[in-house]
């Protein structure tokens, strides 16, 4: 496309009038720093930090990624960009942050997506003194020698996590500069701000990346552990939905590229189940939901998991379809007598509303093979009862089927 027009003719919606030459050289910005017309900024004057700079067609065109620059997924964690592990306290977010380091010493799937290379990772924490970080590392069965080139942990910061703080970044910038990390963890992110304000969130993430080297070749990929907010009553949320419920989610959700959600199967803290979604993947595929087991070190798949039916019987965020929350374990064994018993699903659901007072949805969703009591149940066919080899019957009492 001529920017030139022929001579006689008008000048197009694209092209200079013949009487106005095209500035050569540059152009001047408001503060007096000069600026090439094909997009390229000078090197700044007076020392000055060049804020913006200008691509131009070519230069997307003919800009090659560093060898090194995809690192988890299809593009969910790679050079530069910003990812967030969310979830609510106890799903299992430090763990996985953890277990991400270690899939980048032995290039190891994360959550199901590909590790494309040996990465190294360092994480800034608040949570987990030396013992749990040990108990972890030594729960995965690795060795320190194994992972001592690619894995930095900080103590938990005596002085707080204060991004603002001037000290606190200088020695980030040259611990980062030192180590050369591919990945940076944040753990927890609600440790960076002072409250729950948008600009504070804002400031803290500008903060990070002021602190990044600025090569591409040289920046790591942020990746941010943050809380969930407490889930309003009867609300339900799946997929791209799950972004409305990160803390701060205005600016923390639509800055990063990438998000995975861990969500508890059940509100019992003895259930080690969670299902991990990836809400959000814009520069790539979004993977299907899965199943785990948390765990110190790499979680263990549940393939077997019936994710549908548990979004259908128990939701993803407000916890337990119906309200059987008023449901406990001891009621599941007075309806099964200890083990003694088995039920057709249907009469186990009409004495369980009968013992507890709960709704029939929320009985229905206590006796799901997804539910909340699943570890405790044995489901053969059309019936259910206890599992025995949990919960053995005393010697000498057999096992009625009504």
């Amino acid at each position: 496309m001529s920017t030139t027009p022929k001579p006689g003719a008008k000048a197009g919606i694209y092209e200079l009038p013949a009487d106005e030459a095209k500035p050569t050289g540059h152009s001047i910005q408001s503060d007096g720093r000069r600026q090439d017309w094909n997009g390229k900024n000078p090197a700044a004057e007076g020392g000055k930090k060049v804020a913006i700079e200008w691509l131009t067609p070519k230069d997307i065109f003919q800009f090659k990624p560093p060898a090194d620059y995809h690192i988890v997924g299809d593009n969910f964690i790679f050079r530069g960009g910003m990812a967030i592990i969310a979830g609510a306290a106890g799903a299992g977010k430090s763990r996985a942050m953890t277990w991400l380091a270690l899939c980048g010493a032995f290039q190891t799937p994360w959550f199901g997506m590909k590790v494309h290379r040996p990465f190294r990772t360092m994480l800034l924490q608040a949570e987990n003194d030396e013992v749990r970080l040990q108990d972890e590392l030594r729960g995965a069965g690795v060795k320190w020698e194994d992972i001592q080139d690619y894995v930095r942990i900080t103590r938990i910061p005596r002085f707080g996590m204060d991004l603002s703080d001037k000290d606190f970044q200088d020695q980030l910038r040259r611990d980062i500069a030192e180590f050369k990390p591919d990945v940076f963890g944040v753990d927890p992110w609600n440790r960076c701000v002072s409250d729950g304000m948008q600009k504070d969130y804002r400031s803290a993430i500008d903060g990070l990346y002021s602190i990044f080297p600025e090569r591409i070749e040289e920046q790591p990929c942020l990746v941010i552990g943050s809380h969930t907010r407490k889930p309003k009553e009867n609300e339900r949320a799946n997929g791209r939905e799950l972004l409305n419920l990160i803390s701060g989610s205005l600016i923390l959700g639509s800055a990063a590229r990438a998000a995975i959600f861990l969500q508890c199967v059940t509100r019992d803290e003895s259930d080690l189940r969670i299902v991990a979604t990836v809400a959000k993947c814009n520069n790539g595929l979004m993977p299907t939901s899965t199943a785990w087991q948390r765990a110190n070190g790499p979680f263990k798949p549940l393939p077997d998991f019936d994710i549908e039916a548990w979004k259908e019987t128990t939701g993803s965020s407000s916890g337990a379809g119906g309200h059987n929350e008023k449901i406990s374990e001891q009621h599941l064994l007075e309806l099964f007598e200890h083990g003694r018993v088995h039920h057709s699903k249907g009469e186990a659901v009409r004495r369980l509303m009968v013992l507890t007072g709960a709704q029939n949805k929320a009985c229905y969703a206590a006796l799901s093979a997804t539910g909340r009591f699943a570890h405790m149940l044995k489901i053969e066919g059309k019936e259910i009862g206890l599992d025995t080899e949990l919960w053995p019957v005393e010697e000498g009492q057999g096992h009625d089927r009504e």
